[in-house]
């Protein structure tokens, strides 16, 4: 029957899970992947912010003509740094979940599981949404 398929499945596959975390280089592959993309973000993002600020700032004659144009280009610019910063810490925090138990077992360990993913998750999200009613304010003063 296909609901014991389904149960069966999932309960073979949650076990293995837990009994096989992955492994370690793999793991650190994956992480230092996520961290650089990170890094790349990060600066490109704050570039992208300080660019609209002086051009909001310095040349609103130039853009007052492409109001809605400059706005698409905020929004998706805004949202491409909230996914991708989101997707990483999301990433990041499942790493928490696949740690091998000797790095469970050191203090780094201990304290990469307690971390407040969630909470960072909600701070970016949080920061990239002003940024973007900041820049739009500025956009339609």
């Amino acid at each position: 029957r296909r609901s014991d398929l389904g149960s069966a499945f999932a309960n073979t596959f949650l076990t293995t899970r837990r009994e096989c975390p992955m492994e370690k280089n793999l793991w650190l592959g994956w992480l230092q992947m996520r961290t650089s993309d990170v890094r790349m973000m990060v600066p490109t993002y704050v570039a992208f912010s300080f660019g609209m600020l002086v051009l909001l700032s310095f040349g609103y004659d130039h853009v007052a003509s492409m109001k809605w144009q400059t706005a698409i280009v905020v929004v998706v610019v805004n949202l491409w740094a909230l996914l991708i910063n989101d997707g990483v810490i999301a990433d990041i925090a499942a790493g928490a979940e696949d740690m091998d138990a000797t790095l469970e077992d050191t203090a780094l360990g201990r304290e990469y599981k307690k971390a407040p993913f969630a909470v960072f998750r909600v701070i970016f999200a949080a920061g990239a949404v002003l940024v973007a009613v900041a820049e739009l304010a500025a956009l339609y003063r």
